[in-house]
């Protein structure tokens, strides 16, 4: 039986991650935290134990963008950028756009708000991890951050396609 070295499975286990690892640690989160708003009013409530845990918003919070006012719901999730534990995943614009058509320029406003509200330092972009779906070719990923959200600076694209991540996972060495 031959293995397909080139599949996101075997990528992650010669670096050493688990993906399983990865579903396990989702799951359990996923049982802790079951809504925004129950996710800020733990938060609000100061509780230590809900000071450790890292939190990740992911795809810009799913905004419905087929909804009569997208924005009301998608600014809700404002308030939480004041907690130091929150990360906005600002990732995979197919997931979001009406279009499905490359470059998604329809969701730019949202990627911009996120960007303008929560800071560079506060936002992530990933491939899915621990399971990748690849919709979109990797290059296009990266030309869609390196070049179509040009509002963000070197600096920030440094932050955001993997050291703010380095802050929130530990990754092998």
């Amino acid at each position: 039986m031959s293995t397909d070295t080139n599949s996101p499975k075997a990528t992650y286990a010669a670096a050493g991650v688990s993906i399983a690892a990865g579903e396990e640690a989702v799951k359990k989160s996923e049982e802790k935290i079951t809504s925004g708003t129950t996710l800020l009013g733990q938060l609000n409530a100061g509780q230590q134990s809900d000071r450790k845990v890292k939190i990740v918003i992911d795809h810009l919070g799913k905004p419905d963008l087929n909804a009569p006012d997208a924005w009301a719901d998608f600014r809700k999730m404002y308030k939480l950028k004041r907690f130091s534990q929150v990360w906005v995943s600002a990732s995979e614009p197919y997931e979001l756009s009406l279009t499905k058509q490359y470059p998604y320029r329809d969701t730019f406003p949202f990627f911009k708000a996120v960007y303008d509200e929560f800071g560079p330092k506060q936002l992530i972009w990933g491939t899915g991890y621990p399971k990748p779906r690849w919709e979109l070719p990797m290059d296009k990923e990266l030309d869609f951050v390196e070049k179509q959200l040009d509002f963000y600076t070197a600096e920030d694209r440094r932050l955001i396609l993997g050291e703010n991540a380095l802050r929130i996972w530990k990754f092998p060495k």
